[in-house]
């Protein structure tokens, strides 16, 4: 008697353990409102679960800083998904080169789609890195302004060389013609006065004969 009595409480401490071991889990993984992580208007990854007594909304702002605290440039590092534990629970944590941002476990996925935890990291993995690459560009614009600024000027200062050896050869070509006519005159006048001296010599000698 004894004995089926130590086996029965102990069954019942057995039934309690599972029971508060489901409600625990139950609490950390479910109960709590949705958050979605947005950056730029762009929704990355949605949280549905606790981990580690953290809510999803916690969850969406330390994983918004970390990517906000991500250098510029970071968007040529490759995001990749791995293996690890996030909390309590395991999952996958995605990571920007060295730099975990956010994990994704059982929890967060919709419980109306079969996605898996690995189609889920993989489709939030692809949304980050077009968002990285995005603010990279942004970041970019003044030097990509910079270089169209230089770009027009040594425009501009090709069309204004170009404008003054036209106009430079227009003037010169224009002058040709009178620099023409007036050495012809002058040849002109200096042929005719040779002329008239030498006929005024032939006309002087001609009255000075016999």
């Amino acid at each position: 008697m004894k004995r089926h009595g130590s086996g029965g409480i102990l069954a019942l401490l057995t039934v309690l353990a599972l029971l508060t071991g489901g409600l625990a889990h139950g609490q950390e993984s479910a109960g709590a409102e949705p958050a979605t992580l947005v950056l730029w208007n762009r929704p990355i990854v949605t949280f549905r679960a606790s981990v580690g007594g953290i809510p999803p909304r916690q969850r969406a702002g330390n994983a918004a800083a970390r990517i906000e605290a991500l250098p510029a440039g970071a968007g040529a590092a490759k995001v990749a998904a791995q293996p690890g534990r996030i909390g309590t629970s395991e999952g996958l944590t995605l990571a920007v080169g060295d730099q975990v941002v956010f994990g994704i476990v059982a929890g967060d996925l919709d419980p109306e789609s079969k996605q898996t935890v690995d189609q889920a990291a993989a489709e939030s993995g692809k949304r980050l890195q077009e968002l990285l690459a995005a603010r990279d560009a942004q970041h970019d614009v003044p030097r990509t302004l910079r270089g169209v600024a230089f770009s027009l000027l040594a425009l501009l200062a090709f069309l204004t060389a170009v404008r003054i050896t036209l106009w430079v050869r227009n003037a010169w070509s224009a002058s040709l013609p009178a620099c023409s006519a007036s050495a012809g005159c002058r040849l002109a006048a200096s042929i005719s006065s040779r002329r008239s001296r030498r006929l005024s010599a032939r006309l002087s000698g001609s009255s000075a004969g016999p």
